[in-house]
């Protein structure tokens, strides 16, 4: 699928409130009527007064006719978008359209070397954005809230203007003005922004923003890629995604709602909310008009592809509750990214996940904005990000009920609402359905939320710069710094878009900036063709590694690297090199910091002031361990760290810790609980964890348990230089039931392979012999009944009861040596022998109490007869033969019509 395509059916995003102007979210809220024509009126949104400020349809092109560039500028923007008619007033500073036209309004910002001045020379945004609608009104009307960056267009410019609120129309007309400029000028140079981290943040591919592919990955989303969940998943049949069970609903609903809520709490905490109204709320009624707003769309077969919502599905599926209002983000899914009618919507719960995985990803992460060709709400393409992120709009941090279904198109429909909309007279069921709020480890999908918007508009303002080839994000406290190289030279921007000038200290590290260019100096002087000549003569390169070790999931690599050749070979990389493999395992680029002890030793070797590194390597999948290791300082004059290099290489490491203790091995009940650790540098690419339950004197595995490694603080304290040696713990029950495990020898298994099903290469650890082999009884009492029948009390554990599960008193005539009568019984709850006994196999349940025993013979011809009971386990059913486990009583003498034990 064209990932242009892809994204332009993606997804729209729509909200409207019924009940008037006192219940409008924002003062710059408006609404509109219809009047007998068919023609839109603005409205002002008085609290009084409802005054025509329109009376006739009216383009946003009329309201900015005297400019002809930016009239060409909307014809164009209109094209790209599946809006049909708009609607302005200028004094409510938003211009307002029908539902999912395009519009256009500045947002006030917080303001630092803010020149409204600049504004001839400034990039502009267009924007599609949410409805608001009045009681009794059937049209809906826009308020976009938008924020705006205007750049200098200039290859030196020292500083990139924020644009201050905008109050009248010819601040419209001259922000749609430099839109042409803009539109030419932007995503042309296909730019990477980098993090701090050297990951790729945002960029963009033709004219489209994106972030990068890591984002999209269902599959290496932590939270799945370590879950046994997914090998059920893939396995777990959906009949039809647009008619899915109540179990199949809650459980794509959880997930979907597990992944947005650890992106809003993300938000939440870095914005300083410590509320816990990040939690989305689902309830039967949440997930009952989700699927009404599905069939809606599946009976009128309404398609993204026609850029629009069904507005009239919503207002009857949210009316039908007596909801005050609406709300929908909706888009075509990998399911169906054509977005028609289907009959085969057969797929399994892992395609559905990924499906909402994706959709919800691009939808935080790559909207498309109008002005690229998409049918977003947000002329920055965050309207969904900020629906889903933040609950309304930007910052505005509110509570959502929450509700996800497909329609018959495959698209996916989600009704995300602020309790609001509920009054007196709604009929919706507000109680909560109880779900795991967050996944676990969901760094790739969390790790942009915060940004996303900002670093939208940087990139941007980065990217219309042709002379630019590099910018990297370093994140100092709470300041952001960007290292742009233009033209070969580096400078340094602050988080205000400020290039930095003189000298300057950014985490540590002493920078010495031309006062008048901001171009970063190499030893407070610019460089000349002498000095490149003279450091190439002399031409020394000298590097020591610190430190290198393993903490998590990465390897930490600390030291210096301080190179003549560096004068032209700017860029510096630590690179992990397998020597018993012959090939590189990862690159890492960094910026070098200050080295104090490095200049005094050499005073004369360049940049030996500023020659240390820090820099951390991701293990995860990479096939390391008991290979010989190098790590390789280099200094290139090519981005990506190759072209003509200077390179200092390490001694040789090796990391091949492979270890495991088993805590605890015991039977409880019917089961066999093992707890215990187990720590492999080859977990880093044999990411799957089992324990094994083998019979040692049968020679065969009897069982075996996949598992997920706990955290064990204990073990990382000592084995601190092992992969993920924090997480080894393991806690797993064995069912015994069934099992001919009693006197055998059994052994543990601990292990990681690259196998799902424990299979492939694996890496493994095996404990020493277990036995459990325990057979105890006692007869509590023996009674007569009648002459024929006696009554026997008492109880029985036995290891083999785990195979022999019929339970049987048999009864012996000790003084004529023979059987006299046996009878089956039922186990009764014995609590005072699990006390002594719990290590023995159903222990709990060992009991036989008052078991009735029809005997062959009359008591009454046993007078002074020696009798003896034996209690037993045996695997026959039909005769209590086969094999069997015994315990026999003590002699039982029958004297006179009384038993004494």
């Amino acid at each position: 699928m064209n990932k242009v395509l892809q994204k332009v059916l993606l997804g729209m995003t729509l909200t409207a409130i019924f009940g008037g102007g006192a219940t409008l979210a924002k003062a710059d809220d408006v609404n509109t009527s219809s009047d007998s024509s068919g023609v839109n009126n603005v409205l002002a949104n008085d609290s009084n007064s409802t005054q025509s400020t329109q009376a006739s349809k009216t383009s946003l092109a009329d309201q900015i006719s005297s400019t002809s560039q930016a009239a060409q500028v909307l014809t164009k923007l209109q094209a790209a978008t599946s809006t049909s008619e708009s609607s302005s007033t200028s004094y409510l500073n938003a211009e307002t359209s029908s539902t999912n036209q395009t519009t256009t309004r500045n947002v006030e910002e917080p303001s630092s070397n803010t020149d409204s001045s600049s504004s001839s020379s400034s990039v502009a945004e267009i924007a599609t954005s949410s409805a608001t609608a009045s009681v009794g009104s059937d049209t809906a009307s826009q308020a976009s809230q938008t924020g705006k960056v205007l750049a200098d267009g200039s290859a030196n410019a020292d500083t990139v203007k924020k644009a201050p609120r905008n109050n009248n129309t010819q601040a419209a007309k001259q922000a749609a003005s430099t839109l042409a400029t803009t539109m030419k000028g932007a995503s042309q140079n296909n730019l990477t922004f980098y993090n701090d981290a050297d990951e790729a943040v945002v960029g963009f591919n033709g004219n489209n923003i994106y972030n990068r592919d890591y984002n999209y990955s269902y599959d290496n989303l932590d939270a799945v890629k370590y879950s046994g969940d997914t090998r059920d998943d893939k396995a777990q049949v959906i009949n039809d995604y647009a008619n899915l069970t109540d179990s199949e609903l809650k459980e794509v609903n959880f997930f979907a709602a597990q992944l947005l809520n650890t992106a809003r709490q993300s938000v939440w905490a870095v914005n300083g909310q410590d509320s816990n109204s990040w939690q989305l709320m689902i309830t039967k009624d949440s997930l009952g008009l989700a699927v009404k707003v599905a069939q809606g769309y599946t009976r009128n077969r309404h398609s993204i592809s026609t850029g629009t919502h069904d507005t009239a599905v919503l207002k009857q599926a949210y009316s039908s509750y007596g909801l005050h209002g609406y709300s929908e983000d909706y888009g075509s899914t990998l399911l169906n990214y054509a977005a028609t009618m289907t009959t085969n919507r057969k797929t399994t719960m892992y395609d559905l996940k990924r499906a909402v995985f994706q959709t919800l990803t691009l939808m935080l992460y790559d909207d498309m904005p109008a002005t690229s060709g998409g049918s977003n709400a947000g002329a920055d393409g965050n309207g969904h990000a900020y629906s889903l992120a933040y609950g309304w709009d930007q910052y505005s941090f509110g509570a959502n009920y929450f509700g996800l279904a497909f329609d018959q198109m495959g698209q996916v429909h989600i009704v995300n609402f602020r309790p609001s909309m509920i009054w007196r007279d709604t009929r919706f069921d507000t109680n909560q359905l109880v779900y795991t709020k967050t996944l676990g480890n969901t760094s790739v999908l969390t790790k942009n939320v915060p940004t996303a918007y900002s670093n939208y508009l940087k990139a941007s303002v980065f990217n219309n710069d042709s002379s630019i080839s590099y910018v990297k994000e370093k994140v100092v406290g709470n300041t952001a710094y960007y290292f742009v190289t233009r033209n070969g030279q580096q400078y340094i921007y602050d988080s205000n878009l400020t290039k930095l000038k003189g000298q300057v200290k950014i985490g540590g590290t002493l920078y010495n900036l031309s006062n008048s260019t901001g171009i970063v100096l190499k030893n407070n002087s610019e460089i000349t063709a002498t000095e490149v000549a003279q450091r190439l003569a002399s031409n020394q390169n000298v590097a020591y590694f610190d430190s290198v070790s393993i903490d998590g999931t990465n390897m930490i690599v600390s030291g210096w690297h301080a190179a003549d050749a560096s004068i032209i070979r700017p860029y510096s990389y630590i690179i992990l090199f397998d020597k018993t493999m012959n090939r590189e395992l990862r690159r890492v680029a960094y910026m070098a910091n200050y080295r104090g002890d490095v200049a005094r030793v050499y005073p004369a070797l360049y940049r030996s002031a500023n020659s240390g590194f820090r820099v951390v390597f991701n293990l995860q999948g990479l096939n390391y361990a008991g290979h010989q290791l190098q790590l390789v300082a280099r200094y290139s004059d090519d981005v990506a760290g190759n072209g003509n290099t200077t390179d200092v290489w390490s001694s040789d490491y090796t990391f091949n810790t492979n270890a495991a203790c088993f805590d605890s091995v015991k039977i409880e009940g019917t089961n066999l609980l093992v707890r215990g650790w187990h720590i492999a540098d080859a977990a880093a690419n044999r990411k799957y964890a089992y324990i094994i339950l083998f019979d040692k004197s049968a020679n065969r595995e009897l069982r075996r348990i996949a598992y997920n490694p706990t955290n064990r603080s204990d073990v990382a304290r000592v084995y601190h230089n092992v992969y993920n040696g924090a997480n080894g713990g393991f806690d797993v029950s064995f069912d015994l039931r069934g099992l001919d495990f009693a006197g055998h020898q059994l052994q543990i298994v601990a292990r990681y392979t690259d196998d799902v099903a424990g299979n492939g290469n694996a890496m493994d650890v095996w404990s020493g012999d277990y036995t459990f082999n325990s057979n105890a009884g006692y007869l509590d009492s023996v009674k007569k009944v009648n002459d024929k029948t006696i009554n026997v009390s008492g109880w029985h554990v036995a290891d083999a009861a785990s195979r022999q599960k019929y339970t049987w008193i048999i009864v012996l005539d000790k003084t004529l040596g023979r059987e006299i009568a046996r009878t089956k019984y039922v186990q009764s709850t014995r609590n005072d022998v699990y006390t002594y006994y719990s290590g023995s196999y159903n222990a709990r349940q060992s009991g036989f109490s008052n078991v009735n025993v029809q005997l062959s013979t009359n008591l009454s011809g046993l007078n002074n007869h020696v009798l003896q009971v034996v209690a037993r386990y045996s695997d026959n059913s039909y005769s209590g033969e086969g094999h069997y486990t015994d315990f026999y009583s003590k002699d039982v003498r029958f004297r006179n019509g009384m038993f004494y034990l």
